[in-house]
């Protein structure tokens, strides 16, 4: 049964694309399921023996959406799985035609995502839930130098975007650190991290000027950690465990994995509970570590032309972290109890176990 299914994916990178590549490929080698990894972004050296299973009964795309096609050329899968992600109540009609006509089924990582696909698709849809990588895990000596200087009067804020959209709710969280500032509830060393990619930071500095606006007190914008290839789960572990909270009041995500790596570092999150967070977010609270963003009905969002998602405004980002820092010993030590068992529940293992139970089944008498 062994060599069932070529997976198609990134490797070259820390992207999250290829976080969720490497997390499929080490699942379905533990299976015995993997019959070879085809890279979609490397060139292919025609010298070299290619990936094996052209002829594997399934595939698996975990790739960027434009290299969907690389399941047809020079291969021959009865079963194609490909992971389509929205990030908002649409997806762009052309990228959804090419996914319909080289997959026979959609996988998605979260129940919200899926319930948008079965609005799109006539193809069978499966939510696969992303799984977090072993490294993800608390560091002890930051988290209590964390707890340290949160009595020196330092309150350390991250957030990540790598979209220049406004699904991230970027520019409402300047304006309610901004209005925090300015009402004295923030700590004389509070600092917030925006750490974006730089057709995010490009985006966010047009909007400064348009709005004759400067960076707020106490902000600082950053590029992407890692550089081009992105950070290591290894290195963001250890990035998130240096901060008191991971903030990300986000509009529309697919999955948006930032809050639930946090949490598995022990850390406290600061995020809404909608779109893709609702998968890892639902139900969660203080006792948990986290603090609900609290979101509001679908409105207009730049993702794709008349698309709608939750509308997260500044005040209730301004409460969500004032709550955060109000309430930030007791939420610390509860992220810091918790970690280990969002690590595990989390984990690639656990989280694919469903669908590779079914996909060997498939495969069993192919």
């Amino acid at each position: 049964m062994g060599g069932k299914v070529r997976l198609y994916g990134r490797f070259g990178d820390w992207s999250s694309q290829a976080q969720v590549s490497w997390g499929f490929r080490k699942a379905l080698a533990a299976r015995g399921l993997l019959a070879g990894a085809y890279a979609v972004d490397e060139q292919l050296d025609w010298t070299q023996e290619p990936p094996g299973g052209a002829s594997a009964p399934a595939a698996i795309f975990t790739g960027p959406m434009g290299q969907i096609t690389s399941m047809l050329h020079n291969s021959k899968h009865p079963v194609r799985y490909g992971m389509l992600v929205p990030n908002s109540d649409r997806v762009p009609l052309p990228v959804l035609q090419t996914f319909e006509s080289c997959c026979t089924h959609l996988l998605t990582p979260s129940l919200w995502a899926a319930g948008v696909l079965a609005h799109l698709s006539d193809l069978p849809i499966l939510t696969v839930p992303h799984g977090l990588s072993e490294e993800y895990a608390p560091h002890p000596a930051l988290l209590d130098e964390a707890r340290t200087t949160f009595k020196q009067g330092v309150w350390r804020v991250l957030h990540l975007s790598s979209s220049d959209r406004s699904r991230k709710s970027t520019w409402e969280l300047l304006q309610a650190w901004r209005e925090l500032d300015a009402a004295g509830a923030l700590p004389h060393e509070a600092v917030l991290d925006l750490v974006m990619d730089q057709p995010a930071r490009g985006r966010l500095q047009a909007k400064l000027l348009d709005e004759e606006q400067i960076i707020p007190p106490g902000v600082r914008v950053r590029p992407r950690l890692g550089g081009g290839r992105g950070a290591s789960p290894a290195e963001m572990a250890a990035r998130y465990c240096g901060y008191h909270v991971v903030c990300q009041p986000s509009r529309g995500e697919g999955f948006g994995w930032a809050p639930l790596e946090a949490r598995a570092c022990g850390v406290v999150a600061v995020a809404t509970a909608c779109t893709g967070h609702s998968q890892h977010l639902a139900g969660a609270g203080p006792q948990d570590g986290v603090v609900v963003v609290h979101h509001g009905e679908p409105a207009p969002i730049d993702d794709v032309a008349g698309a709608v998602a939750p509308e997260v405004s500044v005040k209730a980002i301004a409460e969500a972290l004032r709550t955060a820092y109000d309430s930030w010993p007791k939420l610390s030590d509860a992220a810091r109890e918790g970690a280990e068992v969002v690590r595990q529940a989390w984990s690639w293992q656990n989280q694919l176990a469903p669908f590779l139970d079914r996909l060997e089944k498939e495969v069993m008498d192919s």
